[in-house]
């Protein structure tokens, strides 16, 4: 069974539900042993506000994560933040990091220029524009690897959310990304994220080709829900575990630092 899920949000996002306790308490119901929450980052910059919580509450985010800590003595619980991948996060992500106790940084793409990926679809866009929306979502992504704050890759393929018949073409240049990240920051994480088996793609984050090419890679990888209500934590583990047989990773759970893991199977 997987025990950890590193990617919870909470309902200081806008977007969430269910106080943070909650979160935890269902966790320790459903046999996790680590919960990490990863909310999404503030920013100074202006980008994306609708999305995220304001600097003004992020220390009573790292301070209501060290009271759960202290209450809830079971569960290993981590801190950590999801940070929007895009020219210039990292002024506000090194700000975050030098002065609160961040355990990890999930880096994750939701937007790529004006194109938010989780629009609903409604969009037509031509063949010619899908490309180049796919090639640059890449392209941000090496960017956001290379400065070397972010511990982990969040939702890696979320990209092809509207862009289904695109998936040979997102395949190659994830290939690509993967072979760029190995030679430039060979610590990094991926994630399993579960979120799109319970969403309208209804297959995993990356999907099976692209974690059969991370486990050839030896990439070690980390599991997420991605739960924005309580309930959602853990949720589809028992279809993750399965993922994991199938695309070359060992069901074995390593640790390192703060991050429990997932290797390829040798």
């Amino acid at each position: 069974m997987i025990t950890s899920d590193f990617h919870v949000h909470t309902k200081l996002c806008g977007h969430a539900q269910g106080e943070m306790s909650e979160y935890v308490r269902n966790a320790v119901s459903k046999g996790i042993e680590v919960i990490g929450f990863s909310d999404h980052a503030p920013n100074r910059d202006g980008f994306d506000p609708v999305h995220r919580m304001s600097f003004g509450q992020f220390e009573f985010y790292i301070r209501k994560i060290e009271r759960l800590q202290s209450e809830y003595r079971s569960i290993d619980i981590r801190t950590g933040v999801e940070a929007d991948i895009y020219p210039g996060f990292e002024n506000s992500l090194n700000f975050l990091r030098e002065r609160f106790p961040i355990d990890y940084v999930i880096g994750s793409m939701h937007f790529v220029d004006d194109y938010f990926v989780f629009s609903d679809g409604s969009e037509q866009i031509s063949e010619k524009k899908r490309v180049q929306i796919i090639k640059k979502y890449f392209s941000i992504m090496k960017y956001g690897i290379k400065s070397g704050l972010i511990d982990v890759i969040g939702h890696f393929d979320v990209i092809k959310w509207n862009f289904g018949s695109d998936k040979d073409l997102i395949f190659k240049y994830a290939a690509e990304t993967l072979q760029n990240i190995r030679s430039v920051q060979p610590e990094l994480f991926i994630e399993l994220n579960t979120s799109g088996l319970r969403r309208k793609i209804r297959e995993c984050l990356p999907d099976k080709r692209i974690l059969q090419y991370a486990s050839s890679l030896d990439f070690p990888l980390i599991t997420g829900s991605d739960a924005h209500k309580p309930e959602q934590v853990g949720m589809d583990f028992e279809s993750a575990e399965k993922i994991l047989k199938e695309t070359g990773y060992s069901t074995c759970l390593s640790v390192k630092g703060p991050l429990y893991f997932y290797s390829a199977a040798k």
